[in-house]
């Protein structure tokens, strides 16, 4: 059986490192002449390159080493966080932040498979918590801890921590997952036919879209311009307030997730 623990510690790192690069991004762009409108495009880039790669994430971790798909998600983010950090244009702050995307997509979707392969039917649902409590951990964090970087180390700052972290991750799950762990559990037939055939499943996936919709366009990037053209908030200020709002969610998913089974 494959360790999880160390999944929930990389998956904290991961986010977090997204999460540290919410308060400078406005600012780091606007010094590369980027407008408000290029601004959100940093964000949705990143957003339809997670998109694009989670499905093809999903079979090649299914269908290949789970361990290379991960490692190789990590790399991506590593190596596309530094070209971000050093970005002398906006154009490629933004080919950065796509490769960022696919990066997330890849580790996001292959840890999610460990952690749901792993774990016994009974206790999927709060495994599955604890790895969402991870994510939430992360967004919850990260915002504070880019505020006080950013105005200590620079703008860019936050996407060599973001590198650091992603560093860091492939490093501990290079010695702690193991890499000839393959999916134990029950093939289903899986398609879009399905998934628009079920009324659940169509309910789950609007529901989904709408919160991620609501995070990326208003927390991500709304709330942050709003804030800096019309409070005058500082980037210390604003990832507390990120940070609050991330902690609510963090409770109450822990809370749900434990009462779940199967």
């Amino acid at each position: 059986m494959q360790p999880i623990a160390p999944i929930y510690l990389v998956t904290f790192f991961v986010v977090m490192g997204l999460s540290i690069i919410v308060p400078a991004l406005p600012l780091y762009a606007r010094d590369l002449g980027a407008s408000d409108i290029m601004i959100g495009a940093l964000i949705a880039g990143f957003g339809v390159a997670r998109v694009v790669f989670d499905i093809p994430a999903g079979i090649f971790a299914e269908r290949v080493s789970q361990k290379k798909v991960l490692q190789i998600g990590l790399g991506i983010i590593a190596v596309s966080s530094m070209e971000a950090a050093i970005a002398p244009n906006y154009w490629l702050l933004l080919a950065a932040r796509i490769f960022e995307g696919i990066g997330s997509a890849l580790y996001v979707t292959t840890a999610a498979t460990i952690v749901s392969t792993s774990t016994e039917l009974g206790s999927r649902g709060k495994m599955m918590s604890y790895y969402t409590a991870a994510i939430l951990l992360g967004t919850t964090v990260g915002p504070a801890v880019g505020g006080i970087v950013t105005p200590l180390w620079g703008k860019n700052s936050p996407f060599v921590v973001y590198a650091a972290l992603a560093a860091v991750s492939m490093l501990i799950s290079h010695f702690t997952i193991s890499n000839n762990q393959k999916p134990h559990m029950q093939k289903h037939e899986i398609g879009f036919r399905i998934l628009f055939s079920d009324r659940s499943q169509l309910l789950i996936s609007a529901a989904t879209f709408a919160m991620a919709f609501m995070w990326m366009g208003l927390e991500l990037t709304v709330v942050p311009i709003f804030a800096y053209d019309n409070l005058n908030i500082s980037p210390t200020s604003l990832g507390l307030v990120l940070a609050s709002a991330a902690l609510a969610n963090l409770f109450s998913t822990i809370l749900i997730g434990g009462s779940a089974t199967g």
